[in-house]
């Protein structure tokens, strides 16, 4: 019994391998006024059923994109994105989303993509970190939640403004 004890244990955690995430571009330099699309992924899952996940920046450097379609999903998940939990004034915003297969997503695939505009212009940068929420990355098969073993976030500099103001 010991035997099968210790296979069905290497057999399990062989399924349990963290999945890590980034975010794309991870580095970027827009001019006042200018959009980036940041899209978030997700490499090495297995089976992910759903995700929350907190984005956040420095809102002095950019904002979350005005216009309608400033948060988007891969076609593989149905998403949420909790405007109550949009703080413009802080930086951050949550998205959610659950992928309606009973499988889930395996492998590697794109979350979201948030569309930040810069509103800086003396070359300044922020920084554009994501975090899991608690049980925020589960399991469709066994509704357990998914290690994350790996967050790479990702840097927008703003660009100088060579603007001359000529006063007379």
């Amino acid at each position: 019994h010991m035997v099968w004890s210790i296979l069905l244990l290497t057999l399990l955690c062989g399924v349990c391998s963290a999945a890590t995430l980034s975010v794309d571009p991870a580095e970027s330099t827009r001019s006042y006024g200018e959009t980036v699309d940041l899209t978030v992924r997700v490499q090495d899952v297995s089976n992910l059923g759903g995700f929350d996940i907190d984005v956040t920046w420095k809102p002095s450097v950019v904002i979350l994109g005005p216009e309608p379609g400033n948060v988007t999903f891969s076609p593989l998940f149905s998403g949420n994105v909790n405007h109550s939990a949009v703080y413009t004034q802080n930086g951050r915003i949550r998205v959610a989303a659950v992928n309606a297969s009973l499988a889930g997503v395996s492998g590697n695939a794109d979350l979201f993509t948030v569309r930040l505009k810069a509103v800086d212009d003396t070359g300044v940068s922020t920084p554009v970190s994501i975090r899991v929420n608690n049980y925020g990355f589960l399991n469709s098969t066994s509704g357990g939640n998914i290690t994350v073993s790996r967050v790479t976030n990702a840097t927008i500099k703003t660009v100088v403004s060579s603007v001359i103001d000529a006063r007379i």
